[in-house]
Parts: structure tokens; sequence; C-alpha cells
């Protein structure tokens, strides 16, 4: 999803492969990209807090974000932590299709 004014704005960026989404990141475009990892199934719930997801058949879920920024030149990731090291071919534009 989008970051900016609004929290969990526009773009929607799915955790999957969606042909009928044609979304094109550019630059200036800051989103975050959080995967939830199910051990079982994909389908999940939101608890009444409407917060809080789990998975529908109760098995082990993990889910993590980073905020990326669209730069002319590919992507930044915003919330890198220290010593965490990402291969250059996950920034750069001709490995990622961004325009």
């Amino acid at each position: 999803h989008g970051i900016g004014k609004s929290f969990h704005e526009g773009p929607r960026i799915l955790h999957y492969d969606a042909p009928s989404m044609d979304t094109v990141l550019r630059p200036g475009v800051a989103i975050t990209i959080e995967p939830m990892l199910n051990a079982g199934g994909r389908d999940v719930l939101a608890l009444e807090d409407q917060w809080t997801i789990v998975t529908k058949d109760g098995s082990p879920s993990a889910q993590w974000e980073h905020t990326i920024v669209v730069t002319e030149t590919g992507a930044e990731i915003l919330t890198m932590r220290e010593g965490e090291n990402w291969p250059e071919s996950v920034l750069e534009e001709e490995d990622t299709g961004l325009s």
C-alpha cells in the first residue's frame, strides 16, 4: 500500500500476481511491502479490533514490512536497519521494471 498523508492509502499493491492489476510505480511514490507468510492456507481473518490479522486455519504466520520510495533510477528502502544488506539488483531499475 501507499504511504503519504493517510495510513494505508493507494496505490494498492497485492502480495500475489494479479493480471488485472496494472499499477505503474513512478518516481516519488512511497509504498510499503509487507508480505505475510503462512505455514498453512492463505485465507485470513481480521479480529474484532480490525487490526489483528490471523490465518483462518489457525496456522502460524509471520509478517514484516519495509517502506520504499521509487526513485528516478530504481528504489530506496527507507526502513533498512543498520547492517541489513539487500542485493543491488533488487534496487536497480533494469531488474525491477520501474518506470
